[in-house]
C-alpha cells in the first residue's frame, strides 16, 4: 500500500515592512520575493491575505506554496506537494529556494535529502542537518506521512 506523503518545505527569511492586505507588488519586498519565485518556479502569486500569507498557485488555481510575509522568523516559504513527491518536485522547489537562500540547487537538494532521510528514521521528532553552507530542519508527521522542512536565508555573498 502506498503512503501519500504531503510536503510542506518551510524558508525562512528575514522581513522588515509592515502588513497591508494587498496583491504582490514590487512595492513591497515580500511581494517582490513572491513575485520572482513565482515566475522561476511557474506559480501565479495571489493576493496577501488576512494573516500576511501570499499563496502561490498553479496555473489551474490550485494551491502548490504560501510565502509567509512575517512570522516568528521572518518571512517563511511553505512548499506542498500533492502526494508522494517526485525528484522533479523537489528541484523545482529547490530552483526558488535559490532565490531565498542564494545558494546551488546541488547544496540545496543535498540538505533538503540528508534532512528527510533522518527524519524518516525517527518519525515524529525533528531533525536537523547543520552545514558550513545550509541548515535544514524537517519533520515527518507519524499520521500522514507529511514532510516539513525549514531552511533560514542566507545572506546575499559579498
Amino acid at each position: 500500500m502506498k503512503l501519500a506523503v504531503l510536503a510542506l518545505l518551510v524558508i525562512s527569511v528575514q522581513l522588515t515592512g509592515p502588513f497591508t492586505a494587498q496583491k504582490a507588488t514590487a512595492s513591497d519586498s515580500c511581494g517582490v520575493k513572491a513575485a520572482l519565485i513565482s515566475k522561476t518556479i511557474g506559480l501565479v502569486p495571489g493576493k496577501r491575505n488576512w494573516n500576511n500569507f501570499i499563496p502561490l498557485k498553479h496555473v489551474d488555481g490550485s494551491y502548490a506554496a504560501q510565502l509567509n510575509c512575517s512570522g516568528p522568523d521572518g518571512m517563511s516559504m511553505h512548499f506542498l506537494s500533492g502526494g508522494n513527491p517526485s525528484p522533479g518536485w523537489y528541484q523545482q522547489d529547490a530552483n526558488g529556494l535559490e532565490i531565498l537562500t542564494h545558494l546551488q540547487r546541488a547544496v540545496i537538494l543535498n540538505g533538503i535529502n540528508q534532512c528527510v532521510q533522518k527524519a524518516r528514521a525517527d518519525i515524529g521528532e525533528v531533525a536537523s542537518i547543520k552545514g558550513k553552507k545550509i541548515t535544514v530542519l524537517c519533520r515527518v508527521e507519524e499520521n500522514d506521512r507529511s514532510v516539513v522542512l525549514w531552511i533560514p536565508e542566507r545572506p546575499r555573498p559579498q
